[in-house]
């Protein structure tokens, strides 16, 4: 099993709101979850990482001119989204000479550019920028087979999830950018293949990405609380936090099945006393994702402001990382975008009894219309 991330759920079956019941009813619910797993395993997110022979590629094409004496970085022009996992890597691994443009970029002094390609506003400053002899990598997937010419003294990364606020934190371009960075994208490899091979294995104890979405689930239909609130234990996971959040929204949705709103997942950092004011004497109502790093499993400097929230009655699930490296945080991205997934699929399940599950595909698949799924809930 690997240790580069763990997900600690131990305050949550001590919950004082659920009890010996609550965590009943996480096991049991483990135990039926076989047909949608087969479903977030086939439908690959996180998508496969870029061979290493690839990668190794984009990054000697970035590099190329943009550092070393003299030389001013990479500038990455696109959307907030899509800069936020790029955020997220530098903030906790550091790297030096990469600047992110969510806007066109003024009196940038890099001479090399990679554009996420988006809005119409990414494609205009790269022509501005190529024609002043900019070197521009263009990241983008091809269309249809299409073949993509790279501007003048350019080059072209292909990468379908370039520019995906969620699926290109591990993508071909971002991991490209990084490594021309001085970070360890090796590691970073190493680390989300681990988790991906744990990720893909059985849906009980021992998949983390199923026992956090489960818990995070519980939390709403049985403890209604669905105000999450993501805490980073310290400055430099903030971003990873934010992107977290992102991540949740875009793939869970801010509306339930019965069309009423959800609330938007917050980001705080631990000491903000700001929000722990608010979480001890405001609604007892929330859920705490609480990512921090580090072999302290109580949370380091991070326990007492937890602590404090716990005492007062808020659930806390924590994400823990073995370290503020790259092994470490591409191993916590591939275990969150996966348990975002299943979170989906367990809400979306939730208009037949799970154990109806496998049946209802089964209807579905033979053609039998609403009929033949009447008589898979009647059976269980």
């Amino acid at each position: 099993m690997s240790r580069r991330v763990v997900i600690d759920l131990a305050q949550f079956m001590r919950s004082p709101a659920g009890g010996s019941a609550l965590r009943r009813r996480w096991l049991d619910g483990l135990a039926r979850l076989a047909p949608l797993h087969a479903r977030a395993v086939a439908g690959d997110f996180p998508p496969r990482l870029p061979s290493a022979e690839a990668l190794a590629e984009a990054t000697a094409a970035l590099a190329k001119g943009a550092f070393g004496k003299g030389k001013a970085g990479i500038a990455v022009l696109g959307q907030p989204g899509a800069l936020g996992s790029l955020r997220a890597w530098l903030a906790a691994c550091g790297g030096e000479g990469i600047r992110l443009h969510a806007a066109p970029p003024e009196d940038e002094a890099a001479k090399t550019w990679l554009a996420l390609l988006g809005p119409p506003w990414i494609d205009a400053a790269v022509e501005r920028a190529a024609e002043r002899g900019v070197r521009v990598a263009v990241a983008t997937g091809r269309v249809d087979g299409e073949t993509i010419e790279p501007p003048s003294k350019g080059v072209w990364i292909d990468d379908a999830h370039a520019g995906d606020a969620r699926l290109g934190a591990l993508g071909l371009a971002t991991l490209a950018t990084l490594g021309a960075a001085g970070i360890d994208v090796a590691g970073a490899l190493v680390g989300a293949s681990e988790v991906r091979a744990q990720i893909d294995g059985p849906p009980g104890v021992d998949n983390p990405a199923w026992s956090l979405a489960r818990a995070l689930r519980l939390c709403e239909t049985d403890l209604g609380r669905d105000s999450v609130i993501h805490v980073a234990g310290e400055g430099r996971l903030v971003a990873l936090a934010a992107w977290a959040a992102r991540v949740q929204v875009a793939t869970v949705g801010t509306l339930r099945r019965d069309g009423t709103g959800r609330a938007l997942p917050a980001v705080a950092e631990a000491g903000d006393e700001e929000w722990l004011e608010s979480l001890v004497h405001g609604p007892r109502a929330r859920v705490i994702v609480a990512w921090t790093a580090g072999p302290d499993v109580h949370g380091g400097v991070a326990a007492p402001w937890i602590a404090c929230a716990t005492e007062a009655g808020q659930v806390v699930l924590r994400v823990r990382l073995g370290a503020l490296d790259a092994a470490s945080v591409g191993a916590a991205m591939t275990l969150w975008l996966r348990a975002m997934a299943c979170l989906a699929l367990l809400e979306e399940s939730e208009a037949v009894p799970l154990l109806s599950v496998a049946r209802l595909y089964d209807a579905m698949e033979a053609g039998s219309g609403t009929r033949g799924i009447d008589e898979a809930r009647r059976v269980d």
